[in-house]
């Protein structure tokens, strides 16, 4: 009995392999070129640049690609790595870095009329996503992120770094959001016409006073992802991908009036 069960499986593999090999030569032939035949060319890979700026293959930089290039690993200050993850959450002063899909930080910059017009800033910028959108997609006047993480800070570099020629009008910087007195290199918020943030709750109540004390009655277009500023009023609240965003304009002297008419696009 198991002699005949082996015996049909040969013959039923056998019969397996000569469609495949029939198939094949049916594909060669219709693949290549041949006298009285069908003639189809093979499609060629494509390759996916970014955008006209972008040097995949650092061909005009001369930078090695690095492995894994693009893909963050938290570490110390010192460069050493985290014991855990546990660790790395609570070494993070506001929130962990959350990568926002780029469909959602389009919309962040349309609702907030993001233009040439425009200088943008961006909190907790990470790996730069929403600053280099600014640039190449709404040509604002200028954009700057603002980040603590120094690994997240070399992602943004790097990719900047492969422009040529490089932007002058965006730039990262090293900064502790809550603590602007103690950086380096001095920020200077007044030039800030749109703002972009990915924090959640607690971190939006811990920087709101900062916020408050500079953009309060500048007309600056504040827009928050995946959470709202409690104790604010959004001008427009829409989801995309099932991530609220909230438009805000402290008014001066953060006297909030509510408006009934204020436009809302929820689902």
């Amino acid at each position: 009995m198991a002699f005949l069960q082996m015996r049909s499986l040969c013959l039923k593999t056998n019969r397996f392999t000569r469609q495949h090999l029939n198939l094949s030569q049916q594909i060669e032939s219709f693949s290549s070129v041949k006298e009285g035949g069908i003639t189809r060319n093979r499609r060629r890979k494509r390759k996916f640049i970014h955008n006209k700026y972008d040097d995949p293959g650092n061909k005009m930089t001369g930078v090695p690609v690095k492995k894994n290039a693009g893909v963050f690993h938290p570490k110390k200050d010192d460069g050493t790595d985290f014991d855990s993850f546990d660790d790395y959450i609570a070494s993070v002063p506001l929130s962990p870095w959350v990568p926002t899909p780029d469909p959602v930080a389009r919309r962040m910059l349309q609702i907030a009329d993001a233009d040439v017009d425009y200088v943008h800033f961006d909190l907790g910028s990470g790996d730069g996503r929403l600053n280099f959108m600014a640039l190449d997609v709404f040509k604002v006047k200028k954009s700057v992120g603002l980040e603590l993480d120094i690994e997240l800070l070399k992602m943004s570099e790097d990719r900047l770094s492969k422009r040529w020629p490089k932007p002058s009008n965006l730039e990262f910087i090293r900064t502790d959001i809550l603590d602007m007195n103690k950086n380096s290199e001095q920020v200077d918020l007044s030039e800030c016409t749109v703002l972009t943030m990915f924090f959640v709750e607690d971190a939006l109540q811990k920087i709101k006073p900062l916020l408050e004390e500079n953009f309060a009655g500048t007309g600056c277009r504040i827009v928050t992802n995946g959470y709202p500023m409690k104790g604010w009023k959004p001008k427009w609240k829409e989801f995309v991908l099932g991530l609220p965003i909230f438009l805000y304009e402290i008014p001066e002297g953060c006297i909030w009036i509510d408006d009934p008419d204020a436009p809302q696009v929820i689902g």
